[in-house]
Order: structure tokens, then sequence, then C-alpha cells
């Protein structure tokens, strides 16, 4: 889901670093944003499934833990110190009644632009 050639270039830089420094080999798997928005459920429920998996934080990975399709992460959380890592927002987007079930690794802000030359009428 890596929508820009930039982004997804970072991204296999961090796997290459990933496997030199680990030995582990990541096959790196991308689709489109409706294939993976389709296959992600699925694998979630799936018997073998990717090990890895990208998703938005906050209600849509939420609705999948409140269903027990993930599991927390706590340990790895407390191994890594990644509390220390990440601001209380970013925090809370990944955790649910006190566990971690996510790891962020990007963000991006959401924001309302107006016209101020257009006119709004307390009448409609």
């Amino acid at each position: 889901m890596h929508g820009n050639k930039q982004k997804r270039d970072n991204f296999v830089a961090v796997l290459r670093d990933f496997h030199t420094e680990t030995g582990i080999r990541v096959q790196l798997r991308t689709y489109t944003d409706r294939e993976y928005k389709a296959r992600f459920p699925r694998w979630l429920e799936a018997d073998t499934s990717p090990d890895l998996l990208n998703w938005q934080g906050g209600e849509r990975l939420l609705a999948y833990v409140r269903q027990g399709a993930l599991r927390p992460m706590d340990e790895l959380w407390q191994q890594q110190d990644w509390q220390t890592s990440f601001g209380k927002a970013m925090q809370a987007a990944v955790s649910w009644q006190g566990h971690t079930y996510a790891l962020p690794y990007s963000y991006y802000h959401w924001g309302l632009f107006y016209s101020k030359s257009v006119t709004v009428h307390p009448d409609g």
C-alpha cells in the first residue's frame, strides 16, 4: 500500500538493512489499495497468511482487535522500549484496553482547507 515511489524505495531500504542485520529475508508483496483492503480480512482468518501486515491505526485497526483477530505485541514493545519512541497519541492509535497491537512507522495529517472568499450565510 505504498502509493509513491519514494515511500516504497525507503521501505525496501529498511527491509534490506533488516536482512543485513538479521539474515532473515523478507519477501515484499505489493497490491493496489483496493486489492489489499479486500485481502486483509481474509489473511486474518486464513491458516497461512503473511507474517507481517500493514494497516491503518485508530478505529480501522481497533475494529479487528475487538473482533479478536489480532494479538497484543506488549512484550515486544517492552523489550524494544518503543514506548519512549512514540508519543501518547501514536501509542493510543494502536492500543486498546491497556494492550498494544501494532507498531507505527508513519503518519500523516488530515486537514480542512477553505477559501475565505466563499461567503457562508447562516440561513444556508
